[in-house]
């Protein structure tokens, strides 16, 4: 009888032990799944890498795989407020806004943007815009802003408000002076000036040391400025004939 008490003694210690053994593995378990999802969540893409990832178009099509969404286009035409379920998208990293962008009421679109922890891309693609909207400005945690096809004539001085900016495209506009402030921006390591109508350079250009490149073609350029961009550039890529960088169309 003694035997048989201590034997199911020892069950229960063992079955109680195991029962602790296995409440500790299922929170390690959790913890860690934790910390991998939170980890998938906050790691950022390269600019390069971004340029592989699946180019999603709409809220819709995004709306399929929220979590995987890192780039998207949001065609703005007949619309004047940037869509707030950009906010599902938490790994998002650039917004392409095409179509009718002039009409975009920033001051209800900055909140929305500024809640996109990731967001590091703003892109303005074949829109109607005339110039680069002020609130741009404040998303000082940009490193690339492009305005491909637009009508933008001026560079404001608060580009230099940007202070992490390692890619400016602005492509395809009316552009005739660059302001000395363009030239503080110390990151920057890709600029993009193509289709424009600028002549002359500012000696300013010197202080940008990261340039690798730097598009200049369609413009009235003279050699004497080219002369003086290579000097100040000597190791890096000098686009004088159209070669606009690769930036997918919309579907149609």
């Amino acid at each position: 009888m003694l035997l048989l008490t201590t034997f199911t003694n020892a069950k229960n210690q063992i079955l109680k032990t195991m029962r602790k053994i296995y409440t500790i593995l299922m929170l390690l378990l959790a913890f860690a799944l934790q910390i991998t999802t939170a980890g998938a969540q906050s790691v950022k893409l390269t600019f390069k890498q971004l340029t592989n990832e699946v180019y999603y178009y709409g809220i819709a099509e995004g709306m399929k795989a929220p979590n995987d969404v890192r780039r998207i286009n949001i065609n703005m035409s007949g619309k004047t407020i940037i869509p707030a379920e950009l906010q599902k998208f938490p790994n998002l990293q650039m917004l392409v806004l095409s179509g009718n962008t002039r009409k975009i009421d920033w001051a209800k679109a900055s909140p929305e943007i500024l809640k996109l922890k990731n967001l590091e891309y703003i892109y303005f693609q074949d829109s109607t815009l005339k110039a680069i909207p002020a609130q741009i400005f404040t998303f000082t945690k940009l490193k690339g802003l492009a305005v491909l096809n637009s009508s933008v004539a001026v560079i404001p001085a608060e580009i230099s408000k940007l202070v992490n900016l390692e890619y400016l495209l602005l492509i395809n506009n009316k552009i005739s002076t660059l302001p000395v402030q363009l030239t503080t921006l110390k990151n920057l390591k890709v600029l993009y000036l193509d289709g424009n109508n600028i002549s002359v350079f500012p000696a300013q250009m010197v202080n940008l040391k990261k340039i690798e490149e730097l598009g200049i073609a369609e413009n009235p350029v003279k050699n004497e400025e080219v002369k003086k961009l290579r000097k100040y550039y000597p190791k890096a890529k000098i686009v004088e004939t159209y070669d606009m960088p690769v930036v997918e169309e919309p579907k149609q």
